[in-house]
């Protein structure tokens, strides 16, 4: 018996097999999936007052102040009456959401969205009945 691989099972239009020859494959595709699940987005704060930049958690930067701006003698920041602009990274679950839909799609977790049968010439109709005659046979009211 032979096997079969994905090729017999996927239509390969002339798209697929050029999308294909540049180089985009099931490993690309991969890759990339894996890059969007650890997608981030930086995103930027801004607060009333000076912040001092050592007082920030890790992975936190005190990108600009504004204001007036007071220092101890070792040269470090005390107090502002500014703002602050602080950037973080953080997860984009946006697209960490959409990658993970993607896995799930390309995986064939979801039940079909829509099935199209075409080219059975009623086939649909002909095991109704075949069942129903199976049922009649079983119940012993068989007319054939």
């Amino acid at each position: 018996m032979a096997e079969l691989t994905n090729d017999d099972c996927v239509n390969k239009t002339p798209f697929l097999e050029e999308v294909e020859k540049r180089g985009i494959d099931a490993d690309f595709l991969i890759k990339r999936l894996k890059k969007a699940f650890d997608a981030k987005q930086t995103t930027n704060i801004k607060i009333k007052g000076a912040i001092n930049p050592d007082d920030l958690p890790k992975g936190y930067k005190a990108v600009a102040t504004s204001g007036f701006l007071a220092y101890d003698k070792e040269g470090r920041q005390l107090c502002g009456d500014g703002e602050t602009l602080i950037q973080f990274n953080e997860d984009d679950m946006g697209i960490q959401e959409g990658a993970r839909k993607d896995t799930h799609k390309l995986r064939g977790d979801y039940a079909p969205e829509k099935v199209k049968v075409e080219g059975l010439n009623g086939i649909a109709e002909r095991l109704q009945k075949a069942l129903e005659k199976k049922n009649n046979h079983d119940n012993g009211t068989d007319s054939t």
